[in-house]
C-alpha cells in the first residue's frame, strides 16, 4: 500500500498512517526548518511508512528539523524513538502554552490527557490538534476525558481563537476533522460544545441515579447507538468533579 502527503494548506501536510480499524495523523510542517507533529505508533509505522514518505518528498536520513507530538498516547507518540534513532539530526522538542518554536506556537488542549498539546501555524493560522477536540470520540475509544472540567476550558478557549483552519489526527465521530476557512472551524467549534453538552447532560443526569458505571456505559450504548462507547475514565472523571 502506498503512503503519501496530503496538502492540507500551504506549508502543511499530512501523512495518514494505519492504527488498529482507521488511523493515526503525523503532520509536517516545512520551511526553513521542517517540523514533525506527532510520530505514529510503532517501528514499523516509521520503517515502512513515515520514512519512505519523508524520502519521497526529498527528506533523507541528514534531514535537519523538530519532532513535536500532541500527547504521550502511543498513536501519537510511540514512533518518537525509532525517528530520533534514523535521523540524527531530528531534535525532539517541548513546549510549554505559549512557547514558540518558529512559526509554530504551542497551545494547551487539556482534557483528553493533562498534557495534550496543539500547535498553531501563525502563517496559516491553522491548528493542528491531536485529540485535543474529541467530539464524541473515535472508534472503540468514546469521548476520552481525563479531565472534563479540563475539556471544558479548552473548548471555550479554541472557540475564542482567530483560527482559519482546524485540523484533528482521526476522523471523529459528530464532526469534521478537518475545518477549511473560518466558517467552518466556527461551525466545528459549535458541534463540538454541542457533542460535549450532550454527553454531560446524559452523565450528569445518569450520575444522579447510579455511580454503577458499567451501568451508565450501558445506558450510554443505549441512548447514543451507533456511536463510539463512552470511556470508563470519561464517567469517572466527571463523577469525581476533575
Amino acid at each position: 500500500m502506498k503512503h503519501e502527503w496530503k496538502t492540507l494548506v500551504e506549508g502543511i501536510v499530512r501523512l495518514d498512517v494505519p492504527f488498529e480499524d482507521l488511523y493515526t495523523s503525523v503532520f509536517l510542517v516545512e520551511g526553513e526548518r521542517p517540523a514533525l507533529i506527532d510520530s505514529a505508533t510503532t517501528r514499523a509505522d516509521v520503517e515502512e511508512i513515515i520514512i519512505p514518505a519523508l524520502a519521497a518528498r526529498g527528506y533523507g536520513k541528514e534531514m535537519e528539523g523538530d519532532l513535536l507530538v500532541t500527547h504521550r498516547h502511543g498513536d501519537h507518540s510511540g514512533g518518537a524513538k525509532w525517528l530520533l534513532s534514523y535521523f540524527p539530526n531530528l531534535r525532539q522538542v517541548t513546549l510549554k502554552d505559549g512557547e514558540r518554536l518558529g512559526d509554530l506556537q504551542a497551545v494547551s488542549l487539556a482534557g483528553h490527557t493533562e498534557d495534550s498539546m496543539g500547535y498553531m501555524d501563525l502563517r496559516t493560522r491553522s491548528l493542528l490538534c491531536g485529540d485535543g477536540l474529541q467530539f464524541f470520540g473515535v472508534s472503540r475509544y468514546g469521548c476520552s476525558l481525563v479531565t472534563p472540567k479540563g475539556y471544558e476550558a479548552t473548548l471555550a478557549r479554541v472557540c475564542e481563537m482567530e483560527i482559519e483552519h482546524l485540523f484533528l489526527a482521526h476522523p471523529f465521530a459528530g464532526g469534521a476533522w478537518e475545518s477549511f476557512g473560518r466558517e467552518a472551524v466556527l461551525h466545528a467549534c459549535e458541534v463540538l460544545c454541542q457533542s460535549w453538552d450532550a454527553i454531560k447532560s446524559f452523565l450528569l443526569d445518569a450520575l444522579s441515579k447510579t455511580d454503577d458505571v458499567a451501568e451508565i456505559k450501558a445506558l450510554y450504548a443505549e441512548r447514543f447507538a451507533g456511536l463510539p462507547p463512552l470511556p470508563r475514565v470519561t464517567a469517572e472523571a466527571l463523577r469525581d468533579g476533575r
